[in-house]
């Protein structure tokens, strides 16, 4: 079965556009055009791939969820967290969720820190202003995150 109107998204569009296009039409690939030729396809398991690319250091550390306040600089608030610590950010970046409970539209950031994490960074964040919702170590022998938070 294929639609007579075919989604496409031109090259060079941000994955984000190419995500929209494929949540808002619940499709599972979209086509890349230059013009009227076909230059690729763009699938969900592209996106997916692309989302652990950059949040996903490949090396232990901590992954850290957190609520934030509509406006806040993130960048400056973690930076504060980690100021005098032994951390290296490997990725850091916030995004807006509707909770499925309450429906409540909240503002998240979620930051990555690679390598032997001092706890006092943790502990640094959890001692904020924030709610803290999740904190997932990855250990150095495992090339999975454990399940659990603290």
């Amino acid at each position: 079965i294929m639609a007579r109107t075919v989604r496409t998204v031109p090259a060079g569009a941000a994955m984000e556009e190419a995500a929209r296009v494929l949540r808002s039409h619940k499709i599972g690939a979209v086509p890349v055009v230059q013009g009227a030729r076909l230059v690729g396809i763009i699938t969900e398991s592209d996106l997916f791939r692309a989302l652990v690319e950059m949040s996903d250091p490949g090396e232990p550390g901590v992954r850290v969820t957190f609520e934030l306040d509509e406006g806040e600089d993130v960048v400056a608030t973690m930076l504060a967290a980690c100021a005098g610590q032994r951390a290296h950010i490997a990725s850091l970046f916030s995004f807006h969720h509707r909770d499925a409970r309450t429906g409540d539209r909240k503002r998240l950031g979620v930051m990555r820190i690679a390598g032997d994490v001092p706890d006092a960074v943790v502990d640094a964040i959890w001692k904020s202003r924030h709610r803290v919702l999740a904190v997932v170590r990855r250990d150095a022998a495992s090339d999975e995150e454990p399940a659990g938070s603290r």
